[in-house]
């Protein structure tokens, strides 16, 4: 694998897991 196309899929799992953090917080305050 080339090394931006590395970078890109680093980006995109980080930005998987912020979004389900934010999402779990905010169901924990919805609960």
């Amino acid at each position: 694998m080339s090394a931006p196309a590395a970078m890109v899929v680093f980006l995109i799992m980080e930005l998987i897991s912020i979004v389900t953090l934010m999402l779990v917080t905010r169901l924990d305050g919805w609960m």
